[in-house]
């Protein structure tokens, strides 16, 4: 019988914290994951073939601009 994981359990086998495995599931990247009420259990099979994604910002999703607080740059002598 095939094992299933905890997010717990995978995110131990890869020094994460387990909400960055919750992640994973809801992107799909363990194919097989499935969601038991709010908890999501991962079949050992797909962390045979599994890469884990390099850490950073996700790629092909544009970051958003930093918030403007209203301060522009300093008005120059003799402007308005």
């Amino acid at each position: 019988m095939q094992g299933l994981l905890s997010t717990r359990d995978v995110a131990d086998r890869y020094d994460l914290q387990p909400i960055t495995v919750r992640k994973w599931c809801l992107r799909g990247l363990f194919p097989n994951a499935q969601k038991i009420g709010r908890d999501w259990v991962i079949p050992e099979s797909d962390l045979e073939t599994f890469e884990p994604p390099a850490a950073g910002y996700p790629k092909g999703r544009p970051r958003r601009p930093a918030p403007s607080n209203g301060n522009g740059p300093p008005a120059e002598p003799g402007d308005g």
